[in-house]
């Protein structure tokens, strides 16, 4: 296997150990590269279409991620990006791949913007249209008539065992001139927190069995370093971006244990001038624009 975020060739078991979930036995593979984190093998397309059914959009997007309940901080970065985008393009025509529930649809409406979803199963696409009221779209990427002026994807990357399989059409349907607007977790970028997880997985990685039950829900744990090394493979430049660090996976709220007081001391240092110049965090929103593909 090559790094889906870097394309390198070169990876080495990761602390994160092995996983089953079902007949799928798997590991998390780190490029020695970019420092990402892959599963290996990929899960096939009848696990991963079994894994994003309608019900997966119930469960997680409605019942959690639509009210922003257990990231708070998600909320907030939703209404910024949705307010920066409608300050760049006044009314544009967006297309939001990924769009699960429809929450930033719904937002992104409210400030002027035209939007429309994307979801790759059918039947999670008219799911999806009917939770956010507006036409959103399944099948496959390539078959959407473009151009859009905006193109928003938030955590999908991730989710995809080739994700610059994602972000290649989803270039080519912007218009001249259009902007693309990446959001996602980085969850294999050094922190205080991340660190930490670290040290204790590997002093117990020895001792420990495959952990069942574990869904292969995020595919490619990304590095910044892989997450610019996957935009420039897909031919696209950097113009703004911010990194920082949520609360997750730990509860944002208080509670006397010791990984909730390691959080907050690790979000702090996130957010300390040497957290920003380091770029430690655990998530990072990325306005781009394409370049040619000559020049990528």
């Amino acid at each position: 296997m090559t790094c889906p975020a870097c394309a390198a060739e070169r990876h080495r078991a990761s602390y994160l150990g092995r996983f089953r979930f079902d007949d799928l036995e798997y590991e998390y593979r780190e490029c020695r590269t970019c420092g990402s984190l892959f599963a290996d093998p990929m899960p096939d397309a009848g696990l991963l279409e079994r894994l994003y059914s309608p019900s997966y959009l119930t469960d997680h997007y409605e019942s959690d991620l639509a009210g922003e309940t257990a990231i708070p901080e998600l909320g907030t970065e939703l209404e910024e990006v949705a307010r920066l985008l409608a300050r760049e393009r006044p009314g544009a025509r967006l297309l939001d791949i990924g769009c699960g529930a429809g929450r930033f649809l719904r937002v992104a409406r409210s400030m002027g913007l035209e939007g429309e979803g994307f979801e790759p199963q059918r039947a999670t696409a008219t799911q999806a249209a009917s939770a956010a009221g507006v036409a959103v779209h399944g099948g496959e990427l390539t078959s959407l008539v473009g151009p859009y002026e905006i193109i928003h994807l938030a955590d999908v990357l991730e989710h995809h065992p080739r994700p610059l399989d994602l972000l290649l059409p989803a270039r080519n349907l912007l218009a001249p001139g259009g902007i693309l607007l990446l959001r996602g977790p980085i969850e294999n970028q050094p922190n205080l927190f991340q660190q930490a997880l670290r040290a204790q997985r590997l002093l117990r990685r020895p001792f420990q069995k495959a952990r069942s039950h574990a869904a292969p829900h995020h595919v490619v744990l990304f590095t910044l370093r892989g997450w610019h090394a996957l935009a420039t493979r897909a031919h696209l430049s950097i113009r703004e971006e911010r990194v920082y660090e949520v609360f997750w996976p730990v509860p944002h709220r208080f509670t006397p244990r010791p990984t909730w007081f390691l959080k907050a001391a690790s979000r702090w240092l996130s957010a300390s001038r040497l957290g920003r110049r380091l770029s430690l965090g655990n998530r990072v929103v990325s306005l781009l624009q394409p370049v040619p593909a000559a020049s990528g």
